[in-house]
């Protein structure tokens, strides 16, 4: 990982333990505030996540408005429109940290396990599929948790796999794409 990338995650690991111990550095704005963001976005990282509702990256990161390009959708999956806004963030914004967040209590996890696989988003679910695979033999105690851990890791396989622009920046050292995980219970950000 880039010096760059190692900075703004350890800035983004100590928002998450301001947020943990209920002293987040909320942040006020005014006027000057928006006019700035009327003129464009320089978000430090790339952060891709559940639709979740308990899982909103600028607050859990206790980080401004503006500090990421952010995709939300069930299961951290790597959708088109999670591919898009990665070539935005990595050919246009230039961002250094690309995260992948999971999080324990995952509907769309626990949809796949309950074995409720939808026609219409079976391509979606075919990654949280493959990340069951492999943890299938696990403590079946842990088993939730382990395969938000999984899908997690897998999602940022298939965006390494199946972004170009994403790849060859890894490949150049210029973005670091890690997997995380968001403990709901906890507040807490795991790095994997």
């Amino acid at each position: 990982m880039n010096g760059q990338a190692e900075r703004i995650l350890s800035q983004f690991l100590r928002g998450n333990e301001r947020f943990r111990s209920g002293v987040p550095q909320t942040a006020a704005y005014a006027a000057d505030d928006f006019a700035a963001f009327g003129r464009g976005q320089s978000p430090q990282a790339a952060v891709i996540t559940c639709s979740d509702s308990r899982v909103a990256p600028e607050v859990i990161f206790d980080q401004p408005l503006g500090s990421f390009l952010v995709a939300r959708v069930p299961g951290n999956v790597a959708s088109e429109s999670v591919r898009w806004m990665l070539d935005i963030a990595v050919c246009e914004l230039k961002v250094s940290l690309v995260l992948v967040v999971g999080h324990t209590g995952c509907r769309a996890i626990e949809q796949v396990i309950e074995n409720k696989p939808s026609a219409r988003h079976e391509s979606l679910q075919a990654g949280i599929f493959k990340a069951m695979e492999r943890v299938r033999e696990a403590d079946p105690r842990g088993f939730l948790r382990t395969a938000a851990m999984e899908n997690a890791r897998q999602t940022v396989f298939e965006l390494l796999r199946d972004v170009p622009a994403l790849r060859d920046a890894a490949q150049a050292g210029t973005t670091a794409t890690l997997p995380a995980l968001y403990e709901v219970a906890t507040g807490r950000v795991q790095m994997l």
